[in-house]
């Protein structure tokens, strides 16, 4: 409670020494009139108060000088059962030069360093704050928040481990010039023969760039009635989400038949949709029904496909029927 400008007190000639809570307000062997100059920290707040009304009212020699006289060369302030020593000499040292305003900047210093502290213990929280919390810490984003298991700890066990064994291992290298010398060479011929040994597979496998055949790397094989058959077994079997994945295909292969789509198996989902509302206004065979249903089916396959979502068979329903939309007729 007490700032960095109270310093405990100890025995001494020069300070007062520590005094139990319950003791009285002495008056120090100071200047006649003085005030007391023990004060626990509320009272003591009260007397820099009172200085500092007496500093904004009384500017004139003989006012300070009075003041000087009521003011003990130390104050005792006791807080959280000790007792702090604190030297009112700056402050009697500005009153006798006549120096008020540094004299009122000192008081307020010393008033901040000394405020009550409030008391954060003690403050109670809402009753809804523990539930809101428990709230907030179930949500999914705080799942994969957890305190390490033990194989976590195992793992880091065994990395502290090999750590200290390269530490002693270099540690004892460094002791001798030639393990040293034997050392890095070691290492740099290690690092040159398997730069040397990629460059080799680069060169006896040749320039895969140039090996590579669009066309045929990228135009699916399948029909759209395989991918449609293909989606079938999957969902005979419970496998939606291979299913729902198989559709999408399917729609894929159904609007490559009929020239709506270029056959570009390069493209990602998004971007064939993105492509299909592009070609829509140029291409004549993208017909505007078209696109409500590959729009629903991308969506869907992003999110079962590629975010891992849970697939079911409402869903596989869901995606046969916008299949059914692009003109993939059951057979």
């Amino acid at each position: 409670m007490v700032g960095s400008l109270l310093s405990p007190a100890a025995p001494s000639s020069n300070s007062f020494p520590a005094r139990a809570p319950q003791a009285a307000k002495s008056n120090p062997q100071g200047p006649p009139g003085a005030t007391p100059s023990s004060y626990d920290a509320r009272a003591f707040s009260a007397e820099l108060q009172r200085i500092s009304l007496a500093l904004a009212t009384k500017s004139s020699p003989s006012d300070l000088a009075e003041l000087k006289k009521s003011i003990p060369p130390n104050w005792d302030v006791r807080s959280g059962g000790r007792s702090y020593a604190v030297s009112s000499e700056p402050l009697r040292t500005y009153l006798a030069s006549g120096a008020v305003q540094k004299a009122d900047e000192w008081v307020r210093n010393l008033r901040r360093e000394t405020a009550p502290r409030p008391d954060y213990a003690a403050m109670n929280a809402p009753p809804t704050a523990r539930p809101e919390l428990n709230r907030i810490l179930a949500s999914p984003e705080f799942g994969a928040v957890r305190p390490p298991s033990a194989f976590d700890l195992l793992k880091q066990r065994i990395a502290a481990w090999i750590q200290r064994m390269l530490l002693k291992l270099f540690s004892r290298i460094s002791g001798h010039p030639l393990g040293v010398k034997i050392f890095f060479w070691t290492l740099l011929i290690c690092a040159v023969a398997f730069v040397g040994f990629m460059i080799l597979r680069l060169f006896q496998r040749g320039n895969p760039f140039q090996e590579l055949n669009p066309a045929s790397a990228v135009i699916s094989a399948w029909s759209w009635q395989q991918w449609v058959r293909n989606a079938r077994q999957s969902a005979e079997r419970g496998d939606f989400r291979e299913a729902i994945h198989s559709l999408y295909w399917a729609g894929i292969s159904r609007l490559e038949d009929v020239e709506a789509l270029p056959r570009d198996r390069s493209k990602t989902p998004r971007e064939y949709l993105r492509l299909a509302k592009e070609t829509r206004a140029t291409n004549e065979r993208m017909e505007e029904k078209f696109l409500d249903p590959l729009a629903r089916l991308t969506t869907r396959l992003e999110r079962i496909w590629y975010a891992d979502d849970t697939a079911t068979a409402a869903e596989f329903a869901e995606s046969m029927a916008q299949v059914e939309a692009l003109g993939c007729q059951p057979e």
